[in-house]
């Protein structure tokens, strides 16, 4: 019996209508609202200020200017080489090792139309077009031994 006497002390107290419900949960929101904003916010850890002013950079910088204005640039003077590939272990012997191929490669070709200047133009088109594919063909090692039949 006591818990319905309170429950009927409270209904008396706060009436239950819709309208006041509504404005029960709207102050108690607009409270909560009010309560963060009042707070100040607290951080963890402030933030490093920069000790340093900029006029020491601006003076720094002044510095630099006036000294190339005065030298200018000469002919010749150290060239900056940027390289395409990516700076890895290993980049530049693969890019070495890729020219190798690349010059080996376009000798046979100088290779093959010379000769082929000079001995003339294979008459059966089938053969030329072996021929082709058996000199421009890259056969791996494991096969090299193995000769194709003809």
């Amino acid at each position: 019996m006591a818990a319905a006497l309170t429950a009927e002390s409270l209904d008396s107290l706060f009436p239950s209508s819709k309208k006041d419900k509504q404005k029960i949960k709207h102050s108690s929101f607009v409270s909560k609202i009010e309560k963060l904003s009042s707070k100040s916010s607290k951080r963890r850890r402030p933030n490093k200020k920069l000790v340093a002013n900029l006029e020491s950079l601006a003076d720094a910088l002044t510095g630099i200017e006036d000294t190339e204005t005065g030298a200018g640039v000469e002919v010749g003077q150290a060239k900056i080489q940027r390289k395409s590939l990516k700076s890895r272990p290993g980049a530049m012997k693969r890019k070495e090792k890729l020219e190798k191929m690349e010059k080996e490669r376009f000798n046979q070709n100088l290779v093959q139309l010379a000769s082929a200047t000079k001995g003339g133009a294979t008459q059966d088109r089938w053969a030329a077009l072996k021929n082709h594919v058996q000199n421009t063909m890259e056969v791996k090692p494991e096969f090299a031994k193995t000769s194709i039949p003809t």
